[in-house]
């Protein structure tokens, strides 16, 4: 198994067979990049005629050409602003991002076999080099023994129905994994025979998180914006670099961009980069990610999210964050099924009277993220109401779409905002290097006393969302235990979100 990653030069209108493919793209070229979702691969149309990954790639990076390229730059500012897009090659769609995107959200809620309420639970074990021995004690150990003693093995085979293991490494790290467990089923006392049916059947659980595509986009693009000749670059050539390339991304798009940067932290070092060059470089580096699907927690400065909580699309981290959105998303969904409604007041989520919508900024610990209850009104088809796929496929910056809320529109306005601030950033990195603006700049057109009044009604917008999300957290694991025995009653510490 593996991945590639193909760069298309993005066109607004061409055949599939005129778009051009290119090996890397210039080191100090002011660019955007458009990943797209795991989505942008060969795919069948409802006709059964195949698309390319070039053709998808090249569809998701339009608006950007048709909305902000040629108005803006082309049109007004007489400047070509290439946009490129990606187009992915899996071999299988395991490693198309499903997996891989389900264990990244729920590195932190893995369940063990023993637990009581298990059953049907799909459990996620990401496993990489640093915590092989952590993940074998902590987490593998409830599927191979009980109380510290062997087990039947069709007894592990029924506890690991649902497991799955996830390798975030190369073959070194699925071989070291196995070698540690090896160990641990001759400290159980396992026979040999049973020993190579456990680990038969732990082959078939392992599934790979493929990284080539992400190693080749890293080669392709970043590297040579921070080294030269395998040496690092000059401090200041490597933040106006990064600084001159925008990243837009859709859904798994934003897993890749968030992989790249984690790929840029563990190369950088090898390059000669100090700890405090890598964080400034890190944050120049521009991402605006729509409906993203991986973990947001602790954020870049520059990766800003943009999402609807009614996109049942994208894969969120369950904490209780997220949980108190889901539930109370779930609860005025119930009342729209009931009152066959297309929209709804959403009266839990915060809103500022000087906004004029359900809009609010979460700051970056939770993801740096523009948050709207709902973008879209829902549909109605032969009697039945439900969510609008708009809510996770809606990336059209301009015109409002037919049923999109007023919060919808707004949402995608700021991120057409941090786009276009990005790229006019971007083109002023000459001799000398200008910092990418705030995100409270960023969000808009332009610099005024309102729109800072704006912002801070966002940002406390935000910060009353968390606030409920962690009373709702606090209320319900005092009501746990309540509940308890006294005897096993355990120190309830504050949530974590």
């Amino acid at each position: 198994m593996a991945s590639k990653a193909n760069i298309i030069v993005a066109r607004e209108k061409v055949p599939d067979s005129e778009l051009e493919s290119v090996q890397m793209i210039p080191p100090d070229q002011v660019c955007v990049v458009y990943l797209g979702g795991n989505g942008t691969v060969l795919r069948r149309r409802s006709d059964g005629t195949m698309s390319t990954e070039r053709e998808n790639a090249n569809g998701n990076a339009r608006y950007i050409i048709r909305e902000i390229i040629k108005p803006i730059f082309s049109t007004e500012m007489d400047v070509n602003i290439p946009v490129y897009s990606i187009g992915y090659d899996f071999d299988d769609m395991d490693t198309a991002g499903t997996i891989t995107l389900s264990g990244d959200n729920k590195r932190h809620t893995v369940k063990t076999a023993t637990d009581a309420k298990n059953n049907g639970y799909k459990n996620y074990l990401v496993v990489d080099n640093h915590n092989i021995r952590r993940v074998l004690k902590n987490d593998v150990m409830p599927y191979l023994s009980e109380n510290g003693h062997s087990i039947d093995v069709s007894e592990i085979e029924h506890r690991s129905r649902f497991l799955k293991i996830i390798i975030d490494g190369d073959k070194t790290t699925e071989f070291n994994f196995k070698k540690e467990l090896y160990n641990v089923l001759l400290d159980l006392k396992y026979s040999d025979s049973e020993i190579d049916l456990i680990t038969a059947n732990f082959d078939r659980l392992i599934k790979h998180n493929h990284t080539e595509h992400i190693d080749e986009l890293f080669h392709d693009i970043l590297l040579p914006r921070i080294s030269e000749n395998g040496a690092r670059l000059p401090l200041n050539d490597a933040l106006r670099n990064i600084r001159k390339i925008t990243f837009v991304a859709h859904c798994y798009g934003a897993f890749v961009a968030k992989k790249l940067q984690e790929k840029m932290k563990s190369e950088m070092p090898k390059l000669g980069y100090s700890d405090s060059e890598i964080r400034a470089v890190l944050n120049q580096m521009l991402v605006v990610a729509h409906a993203p699907s991986c973990r947001l927690d602790n954020q870049t400065n520059g990766f800003i999210s943009f999402m609807s909580a009614s996109d049942n699309t994208a894969l969120v981290p369950a904490n209780w964050l997220s949980k108190h959105i889901k539930e109370n998303i779930s609860q005025d969904s119930r009342e729209m099924v009931h009152n066959s409604l297309k929209n709804h007041e959403h009266p839990w989520f915060p809103q500022s009277g000087d906004i004029a919508a359900p809009i609010a900024f979460l700051p970056r610990r939770y993801g740096n993220m523009v948050i709207v209850p709902q973008s879209f009104e829902w549909v109605i088809d032969n009697g039945m109401i439900g969510t609008d796929d708009n809510e996770h496929n809606n990336t059209s910056y301009d015109s409002r779409q037919n049923g999109e809320t007023k919060a919808g529109y707004m949402l995608n306005r700021f991120a057409k905002n941090v786009i276009v601030n990005g790229i006019k950033n971007s083109l002023t990195q000459a001799d000398g290097f200008i910092p990418l603006p705030d995100v409270s700049e960023l969000l808009f057109a332009y610099d005024s006393p309102q729109n800072k009044q704006i912002f801070n009604e966002l940002q406390k917008n935000g910060l009353s969302l968390v606030r409920d999300a962690y009373q709702s957290a606090t209320n319900l694991l005092q009501e746990r235990s309540k509940t308890r025995p006294k005897n096993i009653q355990k120190n309830t510490n504050s949530p974590q979100m």
